[in-house]
């Protein structure tokens, strides 16, 4: 195993010293695009493929700028799924893409935040509502070097609160709420905010508060007169 990454490290090495670097994502997209089909063709498996190649772009003489695009478009390719690889693939590569950078998660913020988003999609997709939404929690806006867009975080927010009501533990999505509730007020997307308001109306009415559940659907018919 560590012999094939190797191979594949000097093989991204020696492609990207010898391309034009102006668009690392798309030399990343066509390289593993390339590597897949040889999988396929050869009936090879492309679990084992991915993995490796998330090694690969964690080797030392890989560049942390290449590295973290070939790490991105890794996490894109699982996510769309366009080769049909099976939720338990598409699980087993994030892990192991989390497991490896995220000890050194300050060099991979935007791939970590790709990975867990992916995630929880899979995790969606299975019905796995608790699951993805502790994935959801994962995502440490509050820790990271870069600032994250306010929408982006509040999706997040009503996202976990959605999941955890699907669920049924209301309680941590009471939680859930009081993170995104701290946020709602930055948020000027019409539609977030219905969202949100209709799912804070579901929570108040879930954990019996009568009186804020009315509020909050009353607010949600205040948002749609706004839009």
């Amino acid at each position: 195993m560590s012999n094939q990454v190797d191979q594949l490290a000097t093989e991204i090495f020696r492609l990207l010293r010898s391309s034009d670097v102006s668009d690392v994502q798309q030399i990343a997209h066509s390289f593993i695009g390339s590597k897949l089909a040889e999988t396929i063709s050869s009936s090879g498996f492309s679990e084992q493929l991915l993995i490796t190649l998330v090694d690969a772009s964690l080797n030392e003489q890989v560049n942390p700028g290449i590295s973290t695009a070939l790490l991105t478009e890794v996490v894109a390719v699982v996510s769309k799924n366009e080769q049909g690889f099976g939720r338990d693939v598409q699980k087993n590569v994030i892990r192991h893409l989390l497991g490896r950078i995220q000890q050194r998660s300050m060099a991979y913020e935007s791939v970590i935040i790709a990975a867990r988003l992916a995630m929880a999609d899979i995790l969606v997709a299975g019905e796995s509502w608790e699951d993805a939404a502790r994935e959801l929690r994962e995502i440490r806006f509050d820790q990271l070097q870069k600032p994250v867009d306010i929408g982006a975080k509040f999706e997040v927010y009503v996202r976990v609160m959605e999941y955890y009501i699907k669920s049924g533990n209301t309680d941590q999505a009471f939680q859930a709420l009081t993170r995104a509730a701290a946020v709602a007020p930055l948020v000027n997307n019409v539609a977030q905010i219905i969202w949100y308001r209709n799912v804070q109306a579901e929570i108040y009415s879930l954990t019996h508060r009568y009186i804020d559940a009315a509020t909050a659907y009353r607010n949600v018919s205040q948002s749609d007169l706004k839009d």
